[in-house]
């Protein structure tokens, strides 16, 4: 049997690009969740204390924390940073190089 690289393999699966792309970013969602989760326990806090400093609902903190956030606002997420003793940064890059030169690659957005 010969063997068979990586893409072929996807291919005899009948998996499209698209596909891939959205489970590779729900992965990379799923590990910056568990990143801001970490950050918490690790300043030994939980949901409630970092909803009252933050001075948000701790069922908005779970929200964060679990990447419930298409109705998130840039403020919430800033004082749920900012109670963490971290800053947000926001990170527009082009999907494809090609298709848009920005000088650098990335536009970056500091909010605090």
């Amino acid at each position: 049997m010969a063997e068979m690289g990586f893409s072929e393999y996807m291919e005899t699966l009948g998996a499209d690009r698209q596909n891939v792309d959205r489970l590779k970013a729900e992965m990379i969602e799923a590990v910056e969740e568990y990143k801001l989760k970490e950050i918490r326990k690790t300043l030994g806090m939980t949901q409630t204390a970092l909803a009252s400093a933050a001075g948000i609902s701790q069922n908005r903190v779970s929200d964060i924390e679990n990447g419930r956030t298409s109705s998130l606002r840039i403020g919430t997420l800033s004082r749920y940073a900012d109670a963490l003793g971290c800053d947000v940064e926001i990170r527009i890059t082009p999907r494809k190089k090609e298709a848009v030169a920005f000088p650098a690659g990335s536009v970056r957005l500091a909010v605090g």
